[in-house]
């Protein structure tokens, strides 16, 4: 067996794990040389090193390995310069991503304390009129906005106007889908058809911060809400609300006429 040698040397040498060569061997992206049929001792041959160090290189730039598969057996130039023009994009729009991350971590450096402005409150019950919106987490904003236009639209031939600001309740979101809902409050007498869904929002304890800028950029608030929360104690719970106070140039209500950017305020739910 001079040709190959075991895993472990071949870790070694490659500068692999021998648990991510296990891994690789198992979905199919690098196969040992040779099994022993006997103990199934794994043995691969030296010419298999560049194949290894590519793949090492490629993950180091967080390349997906659906990509690197793509990329190790791509038939000529065109289909490498396809995969690796992909993955710059992807690293680009990272950057872009937490650029802009990094620009309110300063924001909140710069405050003499950053959980100054979290305040708690008592939510009161409101009655809304409210749609369902979920799907994929890249489409959360359109889908979102798309809802709030088709929720107003129907208030509208029912003649019904709302009484509040637009208010978006997240049930979940992760990195691939989100289920919330838009909500409309509307006067507790307002008479609507029954293919309206109407209900109350429920009332209760809360904290509360104010966020001014991009969407995207409210998770971090969200997050500093529930550190905040759970450093007095007590449990924040889902679903939270997000209240819209301006949204240029869809809505904005009076008292923020000058806001150039969403103004949003949060509230958090605990136990």
């Amino acid at each position: 067996m001079g040709e190959f040698v075991s895993i472990g040397e071949f870790s070694a040498l490659c500068q692999l794990t021998v648990k991510m060569l296990r891994h690789y061997d198992e979905i199919g992206l690098l196969a040992p040389a040779h099994v022993d049929p006997v103990n199934g001792y794994r043995y691969y041959s030296l010419d298999q090193l560049v194949v290894a160090a590519a793949i090492r290189e490629l993950r180091r730039v967080d390349m997906p390995l659906t990509d690197v598969r793509s990329l190790l057996d791509a038939a000529g130039p065109r289909e490498i310069h396809d995969v690796l023009n992909r993955q710059r994009e992807r690293l680009a729009r990272q950057l872009v991503d937490s650029e802009r991350r990094l620009v309110l971590i300063e924001q909140l450096v710069a405050k003499e304390n950053p959980m100054a402005d979290i305040a708690e409150v008592e939510l009161p019950a409101v009655r809304v009129a409210a749609r369902t919106v979920e799907g994929p987490a890249a489409m959360t904003g359109p889908l979102v906005t798309s809802a709030f236009h088709e929720l107003f639209a129907a208030l509208q031939r029912e003649d019904v106007k709302p009484v509040g600001p637009p208010i978006q309740v997240v049930h979940y979101g992760d990195e691939e889908r989100f289920e919330h809902e838009v909500c409309l409050p509307i006067a507790t007498d307002a008479t609507l058809t029954q293919g309206m869904n109407i209900h109350d929002l429920e009332s209760g304890s809360a904290a509360v911060a104010r966020h001014s800028g991009p969407l995207d950029e409210a998770n971090l608030v969200v997050h500093s809400i529930m550190g905040w929360v759970e450093g007095t104690g007590r449990r924040p719970r889902m679903p939270f609300r997000v209240e819209i106070l301006a949204m240029p140039p869809l809505f904005t209500l009076p008292e923020f006429a000058g806001a150039i950017e969403p103004v949003v305020e949060i509230a958090v739910p605990f136990e």
